[in-house]
Order: structure tokens, then C-alpha cells, then sequence
């Protein structure tokens, strides 16, 4: 079974260059968990991943700090979620910077990232 976060508008300070780090920009994000299947048959909370936990989990981490590159943040967030919630197994992070200071016209610029437990 997954549980996913979808669209996670987060306003942040990462990036390569000195402007994006000092101004910030509008980031996307979407996480996947996978999780026993079983999961859901108790109907109790506290058997499952809590996604109120989980979306103020993803947002600290992603406004605690900066990072440079997108792949690293991913890495951290998957980490972190793997350490808090043992029930998860599994994790997918995708990350999308809208309007990428590339030199042309671009939607957005995405990285995505999956790591298993062990």
C-alpha cells in the first residue's frame, strides 16, 4: 500500500546560485510510502503513517535548511522519514523547481529520488 503527498507547495531558499539562496523560490514536491498492506485493516491511527506528521515533517525539513542541489534535499527528506517512521518501507520524493534560471523557457526542472529500508 502507498500513501502519497501530492503537490506540497513550499516556499524555500535552495539553490546553486547566491539570489535563489537569498530571495528563495516556490518549490513543488510530491512523496510516495510505501507500507504494509495490511496497514489499514486495524482502523487506528496510530497503525499507520500519520500524513499530518508526515506533511509537517517534510515541510520543517525543507525550510530548516538550504541546499544547493535538489538530488541532495531529496536524499536528506528520504532519510529523515526512514529514521521517523519505521513503519515505512519504502520512500519516493519527487522535487520540482518551477522556472529554473536556465537561459530559456522551462515549466520546471523535477528530480526524483527512492530508497527502501535496509
Amino acid at each position: 500500500m502507498y500513501i502519497r503527498l501530492k503537490n506540497i507547495a513550499l516556499y524555500a531558499h535552495h539553490g546553486v546560485h547566491d539570489f535563489e539562496k537569498e530571495h528563495g523560490a516556490r518549490f513543488e514536491l510530491d512523496m510516495d510510502v510505501r507500507v504494509p498492506d495490511d496497514t489499514g485493516i486495524t482502523d487506528k491511527l496510530e497503525q499507520t503513517l500519520d500524513y499530518t506528521a508526515l506533511y509537517k515533517l517534510i515541510v520543517h525539513a525543507s525550510t530548516d535548511r538550504k541546499y544547493n542541489l535538489l538530488e541532495a534535499w531529496a536524499d536528506f527528506l528520504i532519510d529523515r522519514v526512514l529514521h521517523k517512521f519505521t513503519i515505512a518501507q519504502e520512500v519516493t520524493v519527487r522535487i520540482r523547481k518551477p522556472g529554473v534560471p536556465i537561459g530559456g523557457p522551462i515549466g520546471s526542472v523535477e528530480v526524483e529520488l527512492t530508497k527502501s529500508r535496509g
